[in-house]
């Protein structure tokens, strides 16, 4: 109550001063202690204070009986914080599984193309020598074949 009527003092109000009173003589002070209308070192301080007192007794007459404990955050908000929170929990977890499996994707894809690069680089070779076989055994064959005792090497024929 007592500030009440400090406020009320401020703006040169009596006790019983009605919302519309504050407000024509709050208008009337602030055009009269406005910082860019009075020159004075002080004015700025005293326009503070006619502003707080009026935002103070506008309130007051707003909600004559205001909350005396801070207000709890209701049980609908503290769930729907609660919902948000795992939801962003779950949303990471999924971020998370997504980019473990793209990893292993990626893995699995490089282990593939160099196993793939080797059996081909192995089947090439495979191929190149069984075209060689072919190619020796094809051709016609021409050498010495040892008939009995070394000797007997000046009788080598050829076939």
């Amino acid at each position: 109550m007592e500030n009440r009527r400090h406020y009320l003092k401020v703006l040169d109000l009596p006790d019983n001063a009605n919302q519309a009173d504050i407000r024509k003589a709050y208008r009337k002070l602030a055009k009269q202690f406005h910082p860019d209308v009075n020159q004075s070192p002080n004015a700025n301080q005293q326009f503070e204070a006619l502003r707080t007192a009026y935002m103070a007794l506008s309130r007051q007459l707003s909600d004559p009986n205001p909350p005396t404990k801070p207000n709890k955050p209701s049980v609908k908000k503290t769930q729907n914080a609660q919902n948000k929170a795992q939801m962003r929990q779950a949303f990471m977890a999924k971020a998370q599984a997504r980019s473990a499996y793209q990893d292993k994707l990626e893995l699995q894809e490089f282990l593939q193309s160099r196993v793939r690069k080797f059996w081909r680089i192995f089947g090439i070779i495979n191929l190149c020598l069984g075209l060689l076989l072919i190619i020796d055994h094809s051709l016609p064959t021409q050498g010495f074949y040892y008939t009995g005792r070394f000797e007997e090497l000046h009788n080598i024929q050829l076939i």
